[in-house]
């Protein structure tokens, strides 16, 4: 193996495929990038696998011979970042590999890329979207994946993919996050069944810093297998293993009708309730939105001991008439997440009973996307129908624990108990 590259594209590549190099390998040979060198195609090829994400790069450069080595990726990172940004001279002797540039040379010991793991084979069929949407429909949605390992299927984003629509949901107990868009059509495909896996959230964590480095004009082409997946984009590759279980039943969780409907400048309500957490109790994070639909304004209020109290109002541009005051009490840090991860200048808020899930949309877009809120409990709660005057905070205090005897909430913690309970009894 002999290849002739510009450093800068070199360090590019490997910054591609290091996302996929563990820290905390199983076995010495993940530790390692797989580069392979194709004299026909005159291509560099450099793969990463930790056996659960595996990325594979693909950069042109001049190839006197064909050949493959395994080499350890933080070495070789490290050394090609320092070296002058002029051509760089991969030279493969026995087992050792000599980098060379214009005023000096480095070797570095490699391994048998015998040892290095292939990738899996998907056989699953190709759908299409442009990155820009891919990125929209992630952005919407990652955020409210779980980060609990123990928890398996809902650690991860859930895809359901049809010939026409890529539907992207994610939980973790507490809140639901649902995205979608459509599909390019592909002519050749007469494909009419809906396709769906869940992907673990680390791996789509690292494809979407991938799309953050790629035109928005190209397209990603996912595959999805029995076990695993694949994004494809322009000289790029993304595998990732499926979790294993069934995914909780997510839209009978989703209300169909509302009784109240809030539309609110987003700025100023992210604002608010940035301040307004200051202060909010640490434990839940519980905090009151008081709806006066009199005076067309939503007062924000939190209070701790530890802390004091803090109270907000944010005008309400548009509402649903329906002439009834309205209390709710929501995690306010599941809020302000829920807002970073929208990209519009309103934000529509609807809701039922104060006991009832709340949903979160983005107004004045095209982009269908909503996250679903689980009520937190309001221990001193006004009459309905009440004056138009919001309780100070002082005088609404408010439960430390969540509000979890609601029919929806019950079944969405059911749900997930069940998809993860034999999980969790195995391994007690």
């Amino acid at each position: 193996m002999k290849i002739t590259i510009l450093q800068t594209e070199l360090a590019r590549v490997l910054g591609i495929s290091s996302y996929a190099v563990p820290t905390r390998p199983q076995h010495p040979i993940l530790a390692n990038l797989l580069l392979e060198s194709d004299r026909n195609t005159q291509q560099l090829i450099i793969t990463a696998f930790d056996l659960s994400l595996g990325i594979r790069a693909i950069v042109s450069c001049n190839v006197e011979s064909s050949g493959k080595i395994s080499i350890p990726a933080k070495l070789l990172v490290e050394v090609v970042s320092q070296l002058p940004k002029s051509d760089i001279t991969l030279d493969l002797l026995e087992n050792v590999v000599v980098l060379t540039h214009p005023t000096g040379k480095c070797q570095i010991q490699t391994l048998s890329p015998d040892e290095f793991p292939a990738l899996p084979d998907v056989d699953g069929i190709p759908v299409t979207l442009p990155v820009s949407k891919l990125q929209q429909l992630l952005r919407a949605t990652l955020f409210a994946a779980s980060h609990d390992q123990t928890k398996q299927v809902i650690a991860g984003v859930h895809f359901k993919l049809t010939a026409s629509n890529c539907e992207l949901a994610a939980t973790d107990g507490h809140r639901l996050a649902v995205a979608s868009g459509a599909l390019q059509p592909v002519e050749s495909s007469s494909n009419t069944e809906s396709v769906e896996a869940t992907i673990p959230y680390q791996s789509l964590t690292q494809l979407e810093r991938l799309l953050n480095s790629v035109s928005k004009s190209c397209d990603c082409t996912i595959s999805i297998g029995r076990t695993q997946a694949i994004f494809a984009l322009p000289n790029v590759q993304v595998t990732s293993r499926l979790l294993e279980g069934q995914y909780p039943p997510y839209p009978s969780l989703i209300p169909q009708q509302f009784q109240y409907q809030f539309t609110l400048d987003k700025q100023t309500l992210e604002s608010a309730v940035a301040r307004v957490a200051i202060v909010a109790e640490s434990k839940n994070h519980t905090t009151k939105f008081g709806f006066n639909l009199n005076e067309k304004y939503v007062s924000i209020s939190a209070e701790s001991q530890a802390n004091g109290s803090a109270v907000e109002s944010v005008a309400i541009k548009q509402d649903s008439d329906c002439g009834d005051n309205f209390n709710l009490g929501l995690n306010i840090l599941y809020l302000i997440d829920s807002l970073k991860h929208i990209s519009a200048p309103e934000i529509i808020i609807k809701a039922n009973q104060p006991e009832s899930p709340v949903i979160v949309t983005p107004g004045g877009s095209s982009f269908n996307s909503m996250v679903l809120l689980m009520p937190l409990q309001l221990v001193a709660e006004e009459s309905a129908g009440a004056t138009g005057s919001v309780t100070p905070p002082e005088t609404a205090p408010v439960a430390e624990t969540p509000m979890l005897e609601t029919h929806a909430a019950k079944e969405i913690n059911e749900s997930i108990t069940e998809t993860i309970e034999p999980c969790c009894t195995s391994k007690n």
